[in-house]
């Protein structure tokens, strides 16, 4: 019932250019994880990205730009080309992580295979991670170009969910959506100096938040800063912090610690993205995406009376 009404909510909601509809599902027959969009194409501009996660496992949706193909790297700038020489190579890379008889520089030596043009990839941001059965809204500003859209959420098997089906083409084209840029409630800035500011107090109910990502920086885990909103109700912020590095085995596999309530994936320097959140009194984390160490997160009661506390 859950996906037919979905699914219909998607047809009615799909008129809109601005709006593209993200479905994820899971097949446990055939073990996919895949998305459901309502539209592979738009155009240039503001476009919002709702997220209706309709699986029994967390997902997200990060959109990352290829760069333009003007004859200047080894290997064609194509989708094909980054399934077969980035998201193959990723899986490798795990599957040697957590491999007890593979050691040193050879764990890490299927990255050396990564298309020379990888590095020129720009971080286009993208619905935030999402607990089952909830629906967020992402919006960000996209180029005209070609992007790639995955959840690499791990299984049990630390199989990525993009290895197992959960990865998409999204063409955006030379034409203008014309979509306005989002009114904000409350204003966050992002960086790697500073890590997550947010001044205002947060009261219950929905709320638009601009996210201002100030700088960029790539973490260890070949990932930059993000942020995201994680109800923590009788959990440690430091447990959801591990929980995100991919690269730790056993990490970043579904179930997660906390219930994900959205937010925005790792976007360029300059850039803004605008997230919606629904809060209910409780204990909550705005909390990114980089290794434990760096301890960007902030947590804040929410409450009937005050709103937010820091």
């Amino acid at each position: 019932l859950f996906l037919f009404f979905a699914a219909c909510q998607m047809e009615d909601e799909a008129a809109d250019p601005n709006v593209i509809e993200v479905m994820a599902t899971h097949n446990p027959e055939t073990g996919e994880h895949l998305f459901d969009l309502s539209s592979a194409e738009t155009g240039y501009g503001w476009t919002t990205f709702r997220f209706v996660n309709a699986s029994p496992d967390v997902h997200f949706a990060v959109l990352a730009k290829l760069p333009d193909d003007e004859g200047q790297y080894d290997s064609p700038v194509t989708f094909q080309e980054w399934l077969t020489n980035v998201t193959n190579p990723f899986q490798e890379g795990m599957n040697n992580i957590i491999d007890p008889e593979i050691e040193g520089d050879a764990v890490f030596a299927p990255f050396a295979d990564l298309p020379d043009w990888f590095e020129d990839v720009e971080h286009s941001g993208g619905p935030g991670f999402t607990a089952p059965g909830r629906t967020v809204e992402t919006t960000v500003y996209l180029e005209p170009g070609t992007y790639v859209m995955e959840c690499y959420v791990k299984n049990e098997k630390e199989e990525f969910h993009s290895y197992l089906g959960m990865i998409e083409e999204i063409t955006v084209t030379d034409e203008p959506s014309n979509a306005p840029e989002p009114e904000a409630d409350f204003e966050m800035t992002l960086s790697s100096t500073n890590g997550i500011e947010i001044d205002d107090r947060i009261t219950p109910g929905t709320h638009t938040i601009a996210v201002h990502f100030e700088d960029q920086k790539i973490y260890e885990h070949m990932i930059g800063h993000d942020v995201h909103l994680v109800q923590l109700e009788g959990t440690e912020v430091t447990e959801v912090a591990r929980w995100l590095n991919w690269m730790i085995p056993g990490e970043l596999v579904s179930p997660s610690p906390g219930t994900f309530l959205g937010g925005t994936q790792t976007s360029a320097a300059g850039r803004t993205a605008y997230f919606t959140v629904d809060l209910e009194p409780g204990h909550y984390a705005w909390i990114s995406e980089v290794p434990a160490n760096n301890e960007m997160w902030k947590t804040f009661e929410v409450s009937q009376e005050d709103g937010a506390g820091y």
